[in-house]
């Protein structure tokens, strides 16, 4: 068993792309969570610790899942943003935040 279990704290990897890394100034950072947590409460802290509201890029202010501009990307699987307090974020967990990518024609 690591210290950081151990302790009843875990880090989890959030990495940034786009629009996210001009936002943040950084590539990446970890964040220090007891046990575990779901993704929501997980942008809840990352809000509280950077002091930028990160629910916002993913949910509407009706609670409404903003696809069309963000996307998290959860241990390599982009999750549903519908669903962010369904997701249990775990010791050693990547999340990635990055703009929709669009395209086609």
């Amino acid at each position: 068993m690591c210290l950081i279990s151990f302790l009843g704290l875990s880090e989890v990897q959030v990495e940034f792309i786009g629009r996210f890394r001009e936002i943040f100034k950084i590539k990446s950072m970890k964040i220090n969570v007891e046990s575990e947590i779901n993704l929501l409460n997980l942008l809840k802290k990352l809000s509280e610790k950077t002091g930028f509201d990160v629910v916002s890029q993913f949910l509407g202010s009706r609670g409404e899942p903003m696809e069309e501009y963000s996307l998290i990307i959860l241990n390599g699987k982009v999750v549903n943003l519908g669903r962010l307090s369904e997701y249990v974020i775990k010791p050693g967990d990547r999340v990635v935040l990055s703009p929709s990518v669009a395209g086609g024609g």
